[in-house]
């Protein structure tokens, strides 16, 4: 094997085994709509030039795990398979001195303590422009680009 490969197949080994360790996953989707069903967590969703649509997800604490990805009939379903119920959902905020706002989520589902929204699950959906989405169920936060 040259030196070359040898360095390539370290760093690939390298990167999944940082993805296995902190609940990181990337996958490369072809559908053109998104649906995410029963998600609690945040959602950043960006136009790319990319023809699929590129899904990053990150397992925040890992109080959940991630979800199921599925691409049917040009859907690519983000979901799980319980329904989820919220039993409370708080936002709080307060503006700093340099004007910047600072907002606190928190979640509470059934049978769980309240966490920070920073403890669920996010995910970074690049999408093509013209992507359809589709949500139902669960808790999000995000923005679209």
């Amino acid at each position: 094997m040259k030196p070359m490969q040898k360095i390539k197949q370290y760093t690939l080994a390298s990167v999944l085994a940082v993805l296995s360790i902190t609940g990181a996953q990337a996958e490369t989707l072809n559908a053109n709509t998104v649906e995410l069903e029963n998600f609690v967590g945040r959602v950043q969703i960006v136009t790319s030039n990319r023809a699929n649509i590129q899904l990053d997800m990150d397992a925040g604490t890992g109080i959940r795990d991630l979800p199921q990805v599925r691409v049917e009939d040009g859907v690519a379903r983000i979901f799980y398979d319980k329904r989820v119920k919220v039993r409370e959902c708080n936002e709080s905020g307060r503006a700093t001195d340099t004007g910047k706002w600072l907002k606190r989520v928190s979640i509470k589902l059934k049978g769980g303590a309240k966490r920070k929204l920073s403890a669920y699950p996010s995910l970074r959906i690049e999408v093509p422009a013209g992507t359809g989405l589709i949500t139902n169920g669960g808790v999000i936060f995000g923005t679209a680009e």
